[in-house]
């Protein structure tokens, strides 16, 4: 993503960074065009399946900022046909939406994922779709990526597949067995001696990972995990703090671009509205012209064509005992016990249309800003053991252990959720009984006991699920999200490492 900084203070500079900005600007406009016009389509001889499988390749290019696989029903060349599952993938952004268009009409985005993103300009990728029963999964080089639910129209009912924005691109369209094809075979857990038996041979570990257990785990035994929490920031406040001079300097600009004759964008953007027609239920939207309002200057537009009285305006903002060199029939700015003068943020960004591309009115100097320590807070993971080592077909889980830490009331005690899958999901049992302590070292037990599933967490016992299945049948092991394993393996249970105990920082 592409940032740059215009100097306000330099009004010939100004000028010339607003030109560069519109050539810019114009330039990823034509890039979104060209992208939309390389299309590949590839219609399809028989309806999707379950077990249908759709490989897709080829290699971005650095002029095409993005790329679409499309899977949709009816006639392709409609202007806006139905799109069962929209798969774009964001080169500057670097995330992927998912969504669904029926009747010209785009659903709620989903943009999550277990991994980070994969994809890199003039680097090939391959990407592998198969369709389930209830949702689409989407692997890239062998890796499961993210999965999205099946919405209307389903994927069942389509008659096209298109890739949008890759040059190069080759779509296949078969059936398979087993899901991802491109995968590497699944990683085997060693069993040791004791707890604190060294390895006999070092295993490189990866996140979301899934690791077979041939002889599933013995009566008697614990499966035991050590690796390190991700820390992720939940949210943060920037505090910014200006001087008169700043604010002075920030309403010029505002003059500089409403005295322009030309059609530039810099003047459109300021007059946009970004909604038409009926607006939603709720709060007015907020406007470019808010924030001056916001200091009594109701008619700013009028007011920045003149200069002097600009200036004026400008000057009575920042001096208290300035007075105006043209007379004004009312103030320009009330202040008092009930209107405190409020100064405007002297930097604003302008999100340009189908891009996140941003560009900075003004730079924002670094003693400007003060920032609280951000505290690094857990999202989610989970640990399952299934009856077999794959993504698809989809196996049965015996003991789905998935912690949740992404609410604000689960931020010091995370909520542990316990439940199985045999065709279905079971009853949960749900505690708030894990203390975890984001980006640290953290060692979880499963132990097989006589009667139910034992999950421990540095010591501490934080769920317990009895039996739904016979529990010779575990054959694998799943791990996803925010938990990355360095050590994996297989021991007796005769021997309990002493709790630790976490604390968190007020």
């Amino acid at each position: 993503m592409s940032t740059f900084y215009v100097d306000i203070d330099n009004e010939e500079q100004f000028d010339d960074e607003l030109e560069s900005a519109d050539s810019i600007y114009i330039g990823l406009q034509t890039q979104l065009a060209e992208s939309r016009d390389v299309r590949f389509l590839q219609p399809l001889t028989e309806p999707l399946r379950i077990g249908s499988h759709i490989v897709c390749t080829g290699t971005p290019d650095e002029d095409l900022p993005w790329f679409t696989i499309n899977i949709g029903t009816g006639g392709a060349m409609e202007a806006r046909p139905d799109v069962a599952v929209h798969f774009n993938v964001r080169m500057p952004q670097r995330y992927v939406v998912r969504n669904t268009r029926r009747h010209a009409r785009w659903g709620p985005e989903e943009n999550t994922s277990f991994k980070s993103f994969p994809f890199k300009f003039e680097r090939p990728f391959t990407i592998e779709v198969i369709v389930d029963e209830l949702e689409t999964l989407w692997a890239v080089d062998g890796a499961h990526y993210c999965s999205y639910a099946h919405r209307n129209p389903s994927p069942f009912t389509a008659a096209w597949v298109q890739v949008i924005g890759i040059r190069d691109a080759s779509l296949n369209v078969q059936t398979c067995d087993v899901y991802p094809m491109l995968a590497p075979p699944p990683l085997e857990v060693p069993k040791r001696a004791s707890y604190d038996s060294e390895p006999d041979v070092d295993v490189d570990w990866q996140p979301n990972v899934i690791a077979s257990l041939e002889n599933g785990i013995p009566e008697g035994y614990q499966l035991v995990l050590k690796g390190r929490l991700r820390p992720l920031f939940h949210s943060f406040t920037l505090y910014l703090t200006f001087t008169n001079h700043q604010i002075y300097a920030d309403h010029s600009q505002f003059g500089h671009i409403c005295r322009r004759t030309d059609d530039r964008w810099g003047k459109r953007v300021l007059e946009w509205s970004p909604r038409l027609g009926k607006r939603s239920v709720g709060r007015p939207p907020a406007r470019w012209g808010d924030d001056l309002r916001k200091l009594a200057i109701y008619d700013w537009m009028r007011q920045a064509k003149d200069r002097i009285q600009w200036r004026d305006a400008r000057m009575m903002m920042t001096h208290k005992n300035f007075v105006p060199q043209t007379p004004t029939p009312a103030p320009l700015l009330h202040t008092g016990p009930n209107r405190p003068l409020r100064p405007i943020l002297h930097s604003f960004t302008i999100d340009l249309i189908f891009t996140n591309h941003q560009i900075y009115v003004h730079q924002l100097t670094t003693h400007n800003l003060f920032a609280r320590r951000l505290r690094p807070l857990l999202h989610s993971f989970t640990l399952d053991l299934t009856d077999r080592a794959c993504e698809w077909p989809r196996a049965n889980v015996h003991l789905h252990a998935n912690l949740r830490a992404h609410a604000d009331a689960q931020l010091s005690r995370q909520l542990v959720v316990l439940n199985a899958w045999l065709g279905a999901w079971g009853a949960e049992r749900r505690q708030r009984s894990a203390q975890l302590v984001p980006g640290t070292k953290t060692t979880f037990r499963i132990v097989r006991g006589p009667g139910e599933w034992s999950v421990y967490a540095d010591g501490l016992v934080i769920g317990e699920l009895e039996y739904r299945a016979h529990p010779d049948g575990v054959k694998a092991l799943r791990i996803r999200g925010d938990f990355y394993p360095d050590d994996v393996y297989l021991c007796p249970n005769a021997y309990t490492p002493a709790p630790r105990t976490n604390s968190f920082d007020a």
